[in-house]
């Protein structure tokens, strides 16, 4: 079993500066400018969102950054993409649901799945039948 314990980061453990938080939030742009290329700003953008801090840590167990910090700077993308015109669709992701996932097909519990899951939600392309729910 995934032990999410040993990413969370202390209270007395490094947390982002203000300008780690802001070129994190370029660096965001940088990778949607990519996306939506040739789109005009009313189409969708999608993102993913961890409801806990459990979610968080379980999926996204080699990031660098803490909670705390992706709450930052998502909420900062949100509001920046709100404010260019982009219609912005916040996609929730459960690691419960990630381990019905790999249950229903099969998989090991790798980053790379979890990176395939966490990208499936959140361009809504997740299937997992009804019976395995």
């Amino acid at each position: 079993m995934l032990d999410v314990r040993k990413n969370q980061k202390k209270d007395t453990e490094y947390k982002m500066t203000e300008n780690e938080i802001k070129k994190r939030i370029d660096d965001y742009f940088c990778n949607i400018k990519k996306v939506v290329a040739g789109r005009k700003a009313s189409s969708g953008i999608i993102l993913a969102d961890y409801e806990s801090e459990f979610d968080f840590y379980a999926l996204c167990s080699d990031s660098s950054q803490s909670f705390e910090d992706f709450r930052i700077i998502h909420a900062r993308t949100y509001d920046e993409l709100k404010r260019r015109g982009y219609n912005v669709i916040i996609r929730s992701v459960k690691f419960g649901e990630y381990l019905n996932w790999l249950k229903c097909y099969g998989f090991d519990n790798t980053g790379e799945n979890r990176a395939q899951y966490v990208a499936r939600v959140a361009s809504n392309q997740l299937e997992i039948p009804d019976d395995e729910l």
